[in-house]
């Protein structure tokens, strides 16, 4: 009677640490974004959640449901990708009316299982952000941006465990902004553009060059002195 007593406490107590699965997570994007129907994120490797649907209104927060239990520790990103791990940013962005280009704007977080509950997770940035002020008498088509020094502004990176990002490849040796519209500048009122770039130093700055309608074209250098771009910030210049 001893033994099987012994038996069933052993087992009980071995039952009640067995931790839940949890597939389900609450996510929240940055201020100013909001999600969409069809938004799918991924919860580390391999690991997508199903498509939203039935989004309404400006909301920032969202469950997702995944395949796959989630796991302690995972990297969240959105957009979604097969390995975490990795970063891909485009050569060739596209611009709606001097705002950002969805595509090269990557969003992460980790996930945080305790006690077999899952907390919501707050996605930052992990790029750095330029917004461009730009006045004149013109009709931009699009926008060059390099670095003079030869740092990466787009290609293949490595995330690594606190957020930064280190180059492995690149591209192409500058990233082209493409307006979907002419974005037209005014003598008295600044127009904004806004550009996700790597959030790493630039030891010598940066080089833009505003291209309009009619081949005319402005080269203007991007001063940073000391300044590393960090993640989840934004620089501000007046052009």
């Amino acid at each position: 009677l001893f033994v099987c007593t012994f038996c069933l406490i052993s087992c009980a107590e071995e039952e009640a640490v067995v931790p839940q699965e949890v597939y389900d997570l609450n996510v929240i994007l940055p201020s100013g974004m909001s999600w969409k129907d069809r938004d799918v994120i991924s919860a580390g490797l391999n690991n997508f959640s199903s498509s939203l649907s039935g989004v309404s209104g400006d909301s920032r927060a969202a469950d997702f449901t995944f395949k796959k239990p989630l796991s302690d520790g995972a990297v969240v990103r959105f957009p979604a990708v097969a390995n975490p791990a990795t970063l891909a940013i485009p050569s060739e962005q596209h611009s709606y009316c001097g705002g950002y280009d969805p595509a090269a704007v990557h969003l992460y977080g980790r996930v945080e299982l305790k006690g077999g509950q899952v907390s919501s997770v707050e996605l930052k940035n992990l790029m750095a952000g330029l917004k461009l002020s730009v006045k004149g008498d013109a009709s931009l088509i699009h926008a060059t941006l390099r670095a003079v020094a030869g740092e990466p502004v787009n290609g293949m990176f490595n995330l690594t465990q606190d957020g930064s990002v280190s180059h492995v490849k690149s591209t192409a040796d500058s990233t082209t902004v493409v307006f979907n519209a002419p974005l037209e500048l005014d003598q008295d009122n600044s127009a904004d553009l806004y550009l996700p770039i790597p959030a790493m130093s630039y030891s010598k700055g940066l080089r833009l060059t505003l291209n309009d309608n009619e081949f005319r074209h402005m080269v203007v250098d991007l001063n940073l002195g000391d300044r590393q771009l960090a993640p989840d910030s934004v620089t501000e210049f007046n052009l």
